[in-house]
């Protein structure tokens, strides 16, 4: 679905309602709440990239740079030695917060992750807009946030204050931790997962974790966490009959009927951001340059799963994707937009010989080169490769 001009038209609301000192407001248009909250107001920064990334526009950034400049700049106002201060909300209805307002990860490592994020996202939008000088400006600061990250909340070893899902996810989703960190945080990531045997986060760190779990290379772990039905996970819900995206996991069961009136939305954002990670990771549907000019076709495979099928509409026409498992391995075939080019990644424990209608050329990485039509070819699996799921029941998505 096209919704660049609704979104161009929703950030123009966000622009007016940013105050003389940069903050940005939890809501646009604003009607209630408040400003400056870490998480919230860094919307003004990441929305404006994240558009450009899937339409290729280059306007949405330079409509918005001057009030991305102005959110940078008062976080760096408010901030002591780079440090961001509490905000409202920090890992809002995190499953294990005493209330709504106090989850475990430290308010402050929340904002300043996010601080170094909107730094490095400024950076590249200055490098897209031709502002050298703003770039290595941004490209600086974000260095140095990230330096400061680390001496405040990052052990010699890796271990990231709070020791909590989310706090790990946000150093690593970031890459806010320098190289020879980032394996022992990964893997005190996969033990706070596995200790619990489900997610704890809440609004921050859920749209992180399936993504972060495949970029450290445990996309299984990331297919155990789909597959949950258990209190909390994507599939509770499902399960007590929801058919839209709720506030809290919770927020209706059968055995306990509705949650509290108070704050009990029934078509809410947050947790829906699994919705990527199923077309990005699932099926494989990913951007290789804004806009899907270029696209990859990257699935990660489980041997929960016997097929997944997707369908993504870009600005240059519809990708679609679909892969079945088969006796001797897999199947994968679909089709590119005219006008654009494309990459099949063979997915980890397979082989694939180059059977794509005849385009048979492979890039440096490994990777078979598609061109705008259809494709089809076929992988092998290599014996013992494959993810092994905690059921052999095969299932599909799509």
């Amino acid at each position: 679905m096209d919704i660049a001009s609704f979104y161009r038209k929703w950030l123009t609301d966000l622009r007016d309602a940013q105050r003389e000192d940069g903050a940005f407001p939890d809501m646009a248009p604003f009607i209630t709440c408040g400003y400056g909250n870490a998480g919230w107001g860094d919307a003004g920064v990441f929305c404006p990239w994240e558009i450009y990334q899937s339409y290729g526009d280059s306007r949405i950034l330079s409509e918005n740079y001057e009030a991305m400049c102005r959110w940078v700049d008062y976080l760096e106002q408010v901030s002591t030695d780079l440090i961001c201060p509490d905000t409202r909300y920090g890992d809002w209805l995190a499953i294990d917060s005493p209330d709504k307002f106090n989850a475990p990860t430290p308010k402050r490592l929340i904002g300043t992750a996010f601080f170094a994020r909107c730094a490095d996202i400024l950076a590249m939008t200055a490098n897209v807009l031709g502002k050298p000088d703003d770039a290595v400006h941004f490209e600086k600061l974000a260095l140095e946030v990230r330096s400061a990250f680390n001496r405040e909340f990052v052990s010699e070893l890796g271990d990231v204050a709070g020791e909590t899902q989310t706090g790990y996810l946000l150093a690593l989703g970031f890459d806010l931790l320098p190289e020879h960190k980032v394996a022992y945080a990964s893997q005190r990531l996969v033990e706070r997962v596995e200790t619990r045997g489900h997610l704890t986060t809440g609004f921050i760190g859920t749209p992180l974790l399936n993504p972060v779990l495949t970029k450290i290379g445990r996309s299984d772990l990331a297919y155990d966490l789909l597959f949950r039905r258990e209190y909390p996970s994507w599939l509770y819900p499902i399960d007590q009959g929801a058919t839209t995206m709720w506030e809290r996991w919770n927020s209706y069961s059968h055995a306990a009927g509705f949650g509290d009136a108070e704050m009990n939305s029934f078509n809410h954002y947050a947790y829906g951001a699994i919705g990527e990670w199923l077309y990005r990771h699932v099926a494989g549907i990913r951007p290789d340059a804004p806009g899907y000019k270029r696209i990859q076709i990257a699935p990660e495979i489980d041997s929960r799963l016997s097929f997944a099928k997707a369908a993504y509409e870009t600005p240059y026409g519809p990708v679609r994707v679909e892969w079945r498992r088969t006796e001797s391995g897999l199947t994968v075939c679909g089709e590119i937009p005219f006008n654009t080019t494309g990459r099949f990644i063979i997915p980890d424990g397979y082989d694939c010989p180059a059977a794509v209608l005849g385009q048979d050329e492979m890039d440096a990485e490994g990777a078979i080169c598609l061109q705008a039509g259809a494709f089809y070819m076929e992988c092998f699996e290599v014996s013992g490769a494959l993810y092994n799921g905690a059921s052999n029941e095969l299932q599909g998505v799509g």
